[in-house]
């Protein structure tokens, strides 16, 4: 029995078709083909030259290429203002930018971003006006990257103005758009603007219970956080090492000893136990309850530890006046490669100050000195020798 090869016929046809051409017959096709979609191969062969160049972070070769297009594109500046964004040189982008005619909703929305992971919300926003008065029309890309990480309190204004363009354009039905603009609410003291959205959305995914619930437990809600989080798991949703860590802090803010440990014992289930982030907060939560036996144990379990691990049980045993695990633990640290400008300096001077150790306390100046680089502490260091 035969088995049928059903494409085969066709892809024969296709070439016996294409065959029947003569070569100034099909020449003339791609022609017209071209002219229609208005694409140059010249034009295009240039972008992918610059485009690679961006990548490998030549951006003063690719920008001499620029330079010497003979027919530019959208496309083209998109890349190398997109390239000096990455490189984090924001002066040379907007002036690029700046010299640009004709700008798209991708060249809007390079520069806008760049300016919003610069924290240069301000910046960011006036830029958006800008756009919105050139009559160049923003997509829900464009929102989400002019708010994403919003935080500056001065921007509440901008925010409700912004809030009211999306209703009107109906990007507020986009569930990403409406997550990003719960998170600015939340870091912009609008409370009741993100609780209200929530309530308005018509869906909801786990991101959108995870700002929620971050969002209150920053705010010191924490009951409507612990509320939330119940309600998560009810409908299904699963958490992330977000939720788990904004649980744990609102659990230590209620000083609820009893429900942060059960969900100690629901995150052991999961493979969040071994993220160090959620690591981090059980030890937080241990250490404000004064469960130093819980710090170490969880501490030695842990399967990677930070800075911020050392720190909390560090400060941990110094807590409940155990001086030589802090002592021993912060020896340690000293042997790692993390941030020694975040080393727990006020906790190991409070115990030189309390046990009137004088040679450790030298030590520990010392060690700030050069963390720090502070010509400042340099010049009272060199005084007291």
């Amino acid at each position: 029995m035969k088995v049928k090869a059903p494409y085969r016929a066709n892809q024969l046809k296709t070439l016996a078709a294409l065959a029947a051409f003569s070569g100034q017959t099909l020449q003339t096709c791609i022609d017209a083909r071209i002219v229609k979609t208005g694409f140059d191969p010249i034009t295009s062969r240039f972008n992918f030259m610059i485009k690679d160049l961006s990548e490998r972070g030549q951006l003063f070769q690719a920008r001499q290429l620029l330079d010497q297009m003979p027919n530019r594109n959208s496309f083209s500046t998109d890349i190398i203002i997109s390239g000096y964004v990455k490189s984090g040189n924001l002066t040379v982008a907007r002036r690029i930018f700046d010299d640009t005619v004709e700008r798209t909703v991708v060249t809007w929305t390079t520069m806008i971003g760049a300016y919003s992971k610069s924290n240069r919300f301000g910046d960011a926003f006036k830029l958006f006006a800008e756009m919105h008065r050139s009559g160049s029309e923003p997509d829900y890309v464009t929102y989400i990257t002019l708010l994403a990480g919003c935080n500056d309190l001065k921007m509440a204004k901008e925010l409700y103005q912004v809030h009211a363009q999306i209703v009107r354009l109906g990007h507020h039905l986009n569930l990403r758009v409406c997550n990003t603009l719960l998170d600015s609410y939340f870091k912009t003291g609008g409370l009741d603007s993100a609780r209200r959205i929530f309530m308005e959305m018509g869906g909801w995914d786990s991101v959108s219970f995870n700002v929620m619930i971050t969002g209150y437990a920053n705010n010191g809600l924490n009951e409507g956080a612990i509320k939330l989080f119940v309600e998560m798991q009810n409908l299904g949703f699963k958490p992330s090492d977000f939720t788990f860590a904004a649980v744990i802090g609102a659990s230590t803010g209620l000083d609820n000893t009893a429900f942060g440990k059960q969900i100690h014992g629901f995150v052991v289930k999961t493979s969040f136990i071994r993220n160090v982030f959620v690591g981090n907060a059980f030890l937080d939560f241990y250490s404000k309850h004064d469960c130093v036996d819980e710090v170490r144990k969880l501490f030695n379990e842990m399967p990677e530890w930070d800075g911020v691990s050392y720190n909390v049980t560090i400060t941990a045993y110094a807590w409940v006046g155990k001086v030589k695990e802090s002592t021993d633990l912060f020896q340690e640290l000293q042997f790692t490669t993390f941030d020694r400008k975040n080393f727990p300096f006020p906790t190991m001077l409070s115990i030189a100050a309390s046990s009137l150790d004088l040679q450790m306390g030298r030590q520990l100046h010392a060690q700030v000195v050069v963390s720090m680089d502070d010509p400042d502490f340099r010049d009272i260091s060199e005084t007291e020798q």
